[in-house]
């Protein structure tokens, strides 16, 4: 990836690799101790490479470790390769419920979702649900049963957003997401914030002084045929600012036009969902059936206590059609089926239009 500035602009190309190019750099005196300097390191299972003109060793030393710490510090949020980055947890814990994640990673998961809308899906964080199956170090593949199996959870309007509590959570078991189509570029984007302390120190005196030096020497040229060159050249560049404004207001347009899609969705899945307060007033008001069932196991034993998490589904007319116990504490199994039989009873309500939800709900028994 190479950085560069044009006069005052900061420009960005392909590739891995970051340079920084200051416009006409060759026409001044330089100091004695400016020069060009390079960091390489790895990263995000990437060969990093880092090259920026500073006016000294100490400031380019201390913009390079800067930048390079970036490049660790998201390495370690979204790597799908480190068990303890919080991808990794989030793809390990988002399908039981609603997970906090840090805002770093919350801003990536909503670009990545208008990028998927921009695209009509053919960018998918999802598809590690069955791209996790490949392993090509190793050169294993999955069997077509496990891509067909795993098919139904490449869809990322399953990855549910919710911005006002900075929460994420996946409708389905099994979906992973992997951000390395557009992790990497985020995160060239916030080195790129630790440079412009370099940029303003180098470039801009660099570009003044060389602007000034042109201009001097600028005349109205006139070609021998008759055709005056500066009306030319400002006629040119007339133009091709009339066709940028109009390329960055097609732009907005498009970016506005993905967020408004995404808003709908959010509110099309807010209306086919029970919001959770919804479900928690539900089951705190049957809480009381739950403990009159856990005070009489007490009688019969005293020193009982501990915790209990069911996992209900609940369907759209209101009916609990599942319940099992997915964690305990208790190691009383009739108990639990007791718990469980009575949590089938409840009744959520009839919502017609919703979709089948799924829920665990923690529930301490504690002797008074």
């Amino acid at each position: 990836m190479q950085v560069g500035a044009e006069g005052n602009r900061t420009f960005l190309k392909s590739g891995f690799r970051c340079r920084l190019v200051l416009a006409g750099l060759m026409l001044l005196p330089l100091t004695a101790s400016a020069d060009w300097y390079r960091f390489t390191d790895t990263a995000m299972t990437t060969p990093i490479e880092l090259e920026f003109w500073a006016d000294d060793k100490e400031l380019a030393d201390r913009v390079g470790t800067e930048v390079l710490a970036v490049f660790h510090q998201v390495d370690e949020q979204m790597s799908r390769y480190r068990d303890d980055s919080e991808v990794s947890g989030l793809n390990r814990s988002a399908a039981s419920g609603p997970v906090a994640v840090s805002a770093g990673l919350f801003q990536v998961l909503q670009k990545a979702r208008e990028v998927s809308l921009l695209s009509d899906g053919a960018f998918d964080i999802t598809f590690g649900s069955v791209g996790y199956l490949y392993d090509f170090r190793s050169g294993k593949k999955p069997t077509e049963e496990e891509i067909r199996s795993g098919l139904p959870r490449v869809n990322f309007r399953d990855v549910i957003l919710d911005q006002d509590v900075r929460t994420v959570e996946y409708r389905l078991p099994g979906i992973r997401v992997d951000l390395g189509g557009i992790a990497k570029g985020y995160t060239v984007d916030l080195g790129i914030e630790r440079l412009p302390g370099v940029v303003a120190n180098t470039a801009e005196p660099i570009t003044r002084k060389t602007g000034d030096t042109l201009a001097s020497r600028a005349t109205a040229n006139t070609r021998s045929s008759g055709v005056n060159e500066e009306a030319l050249n400002r006629e040119a560049r007339q133009v091709a600012l009339a066709e940028r404004q109009r390329a960055e207001v097609a732009e907005a347009e498009r970016i506005a036009a993905a967020k408004e899609t995404a808003r709908r969705e959010q509110q099309e899945t807010a209306a086919r969902t029970r919001s959770k307060e919804e479900l928690r007033r539900t089951m705190d008001a049957n809480k009381s059936a739950i403990y009159s069932i856990y005070n009489r196991e007490l009688r019969r034993k005293p020193s009982l206590q501990g915790s209990i998490t069911p996992e209900l589904v609940i369907e759209p007319n209101g009916a609990v059609s599942s319940c099992s116990v997915v964690e305990s504490t208790l190691n009383e199994p009739a108990l639990e089926s007791k718990i469980c039989n009575r949590l089938r009873l409840v009744d959520f309500g009839a919502r017609p239009g919703v979709d089948q939800t799924r829920i665990r709900y923690p529930i301490e028994l504690l002797s008074s």
